[in-house]
């Protein structure tokens, strides 16, 4: 499946990807940004369970028809995007003993900075789209992924996510003798 031996959601090779990157890539560094992603993004959003019976099944070929569609779907799509976003800065930039070092050839010009910033904003935007409706598909289906719903309550157990867009909220300064904490204390709220 690939050059390393985790279990991947997303494979090195989908043709989606590499509509973005260069045959010539270096598959373990693309396998390593890809489990990277997988943990950081789609884990919260599946939870622990969900996320494990997934690895699972796609490790040892055993998908149930559901989850080929959770999969292909719905996680291909965040994946690629994320991926393509995680993976700009990785596969800019390499760690070397003298220092960190911009990597380029002789037929191309590396990306600026600032075009790495906008690519990967770009592409962040497009994942955390696809992220919403992966979201979304799985409240509509809670009930046909019981692990979603309810994932355990072990100490290591990752809840799920069910918003994709978090929005702090702006308490203001205190008008017309208005105090929303209920002792007087601005830095606490009494609910």
């Amino acid at each position: 499946m690939s050059t390393i031996n985790k279990p991947l959601l997303f494979k090195p090779n989908d043709e989606g990807l590499l509509a973005y990157v260069e045959s010539t890539y270096d598959q373990q560094q693309l396998c390593e940004v890809i489990w990277d992603t997988q943990r950081h993004y789609i884990r919260p959003i599946l939870g622990s369970a969900l996320y494990d019976q997934l690895l699972t099944q796609v490790q040892n070929n055993t998908l149930t028809q559901l989850n080929t569609t959770l999969l292909n779907t719905y996680i291909n799509p965040v994946m690629k995007f994320y991926v393509l976003a995680n993976g700009l800065y990785v596969f800019n930039y390499k760690m070397r003993q003298k220092g960190v070092m911009t990597m380029n050839s002789d037929n191309a010009t590396p990306a600026t900075i600032s075009e790495l910033d906008r690519l990967y904003k770009y592409f962040m935007d497009k994942g955390q789209t696809d992220a919403d409706m992966l979201m979304r598909y799985l409240i509509e289906y809670e009930d046909q992924y019981p692990l979603y719903g309810d994932p355990g309550d072990g100490v290591d157990t990752v809840l799920p996510k069910h918003k994709q867009y978090n929005v702090g909220i702006y308490m203001g300064k205190y008008r017309s003798g208005y105090n929303p904490c209920g002792t007087g204390d601005e830095n606490t709220i009494d609910f």
